[in-house]
Formats: C-alpha cells, sequence, structure tokens
C-alpha cells in the first residue's frame, strides 16, 4: 500500500508542478489554466487524506501490538 501512496504522492507533485507552470505561461488559454489548478487541487484533497488514514491505521496497528 506504502508504494502505491508513494506514487500518487508523486503523481500530486506532477500535477501541482505542471499547474504552476501552465499558470504562468500567457500562451494557454484561461480556461485550460483552470483545469490544471482544479486538477492538482483535487488530486491533493484526494491524496492527502489517504496519506493521513494510512498513517493512523499504522500508527493504530503498532499500538495494538
Amino acid at each position: 500500500m506504502w508504494i502505491v501512496l508513494s506514487l500518487l504522492c508523486l503523481l500530486v507533485l506532477y500535477y501541482v508542478i505542471w499547474s504552476i507552470i501552465f499558470v504562468r505561461t500567457a500562451e494557454v488559454l484561461p480556461a485550460q489554466r483552470r483545469g490544471h489548478v482544479m486538477v492538482a487541487i483535487a488530486s491533493v484533497l484526494l491524496v492527502i487524506p489517504l496519506l493521513t488514514f494510512q498513517v493512523i491505521v499504522k500508527f493504530l496497528i503498532i499500538i495494538i501490538k
């Protein structure tokens, strides 16, 4: 599971970097900029709760043992 979450975190970082690049580029249409920013925000909002849940579950397993 950690491998999948690590890949998702890298993907989120990729989306955030690309959205920053597209926001700063003048040749990109405003609708495309908004789309890239929304994808970056959605991916962050998806991965952070998953990562938090995984960490909490891991600590609970350690405490129970």
